[in-house]
Order: C-alpha cells, then structure tokens, then sequence
C-alpha cells in the first residue's frame, strides 16, 4: 500500500550534537556521554527521531524530532495502531510490556527495513 506524503509532519525539535553516525530515519538516545546515537537496542530510552533527508557523522550538530508524524525504520513487521520501542541499528519494533515506547505506528511494515509512519509519543509501558 502507498503511503500519502502528507502523512509525515514533524512537530517540535531541539539541536542535539551526536555521537556517531546516524541514519536520516533512525530512533535516537542519550550515550553515557550525553550525545545522541541511533538506538542501539529493545527498551532504550529514545529521546526522539532523526529526519533531516540525510545522514550525518560524529561530532554534527543534528535536530532531533521529539513530537509529530515522522518516517521510521521497522526492524520487523510492524501492524498500525502498535505502540514501539527502539531495536537495534535504529530500527523501532513492536514493543512489549513495561517497555519504553517511542512511538505508535500510524502505517504498517511488512518486514525489516521499511519505512512506518510514527506518531512520536515517548513514555513507559504500563506492566499488566
């Protein structure tokens, strides 16, 4: 299914300087040394999504994306309506109880590698 452009509407964003490089569709969060780098694993802390139409290198000042509609990379097949976490290589997945959510995919993926509309909403799971 083709996704409408106009889906995709970034909200608020900060300057943040990163860590590594970092992927133009990539969920971000803090290193032990407070720069931002693509999410690294499941259940990190994601401080929001990098989407500048380009990747960057170490030690670049980036805006990091923090509310609003953004494109995302699925680590796996991804349903709409599912709450995400991070993944590995900055990838998001669906996310599992007490998990940190990054998001709620507004289009769904396939498989890995896609791209999935995300509502940024950051905030922890409720264990059930």
């Amino acid at each position: 299914m083709a996704v409408p452009l106009n889906i995709i509407k970034p909200g608020d964003s900060h300057s943040e300087l990163s860590g590594a490089a970092i992927g133009q569709y990539d969920c971000v969060i803090y290193s032990a040394e407070g720069k931002v780098v693509k999410s690294d694993g499941t259940n990190k802390r994601g401080v929001g999504f990098m989407h500048t139409g380009k990747a960057t290198a170490a030690n670049e000042h980036i805006d990091v994306f923090t509310s609003g509609i953004v494109w995302a990379r699925a680590a796996a097949a991804v349903t709409a309506g599912a709450e995400l976490e991070t993944a590995a290589d900055g990838e998001v997945q669906d996310a599992g109880v007490g998990d940190f959510i990054v998001g709620i995919a507004k289009t769904a993926a396939a498989g890995a590698n896609e791209l999935v509309a995300v509502q940024i909403e950051l905030y922890e799971k409720a264990a059930s």
